[in-house]
């Protein structure tokens, strides 16, 4: 990588961290990883669902288990730290995007594209 282009990335990073959104989804972040009750409720939904899909291959599986998933993921859904999180995420994945078209209007193709992992599918 020339200086010129590490400069540019070090200022683009640095202009990143600045922006109001992306400090908004750091702490979002945080608090969604560090909630414990949001964190109680994730770790719940990851047992019953494995214990559903067991269930399932063994056929023993109740209307009541889908209602019970059900009503759990609705609650960590409704979870405040959640909603903010996904609320705040959505709309750092739009400003990433805008940046990352920005940038490919500049070198003039989609740069995004060529540093994304080859697709398995053979299309």
């Amino acid at each position: 990588m020339t200086q010129e282009l590490q400069q540019a990335t070090e200022d683009l990073a640095r202009a990143l961290e600045q922006e109001e959104l992306v400090r908004e989804y750091q702490d979002a972040s945080r608090e969604f990883q560090e909630n414990r009750e949001l964190l109680t409720l994730r770790q719940e939904y990851t047992r019953l669902a494995q214990a559903l899909h067991n269930k399932q291959i063994d056929g023993t599986l109740t209307q009541e288990d889908i209602t019970g998933i059900r009503s759990l993921q609705s609650e960590m859904q409704n979870h405040p730290a959640m909603k903010s999180f996904l609320e705040v995420r959505e709309k750092t994945v739009e400003l990433l995007s805008a940046t990352t078209h920005s940038i490919s209007q500049v070198v003039g193709f989609d740069f995004s594209a060529t540093a994304a992992p080859p697709s398995s599918c053979c299309g």
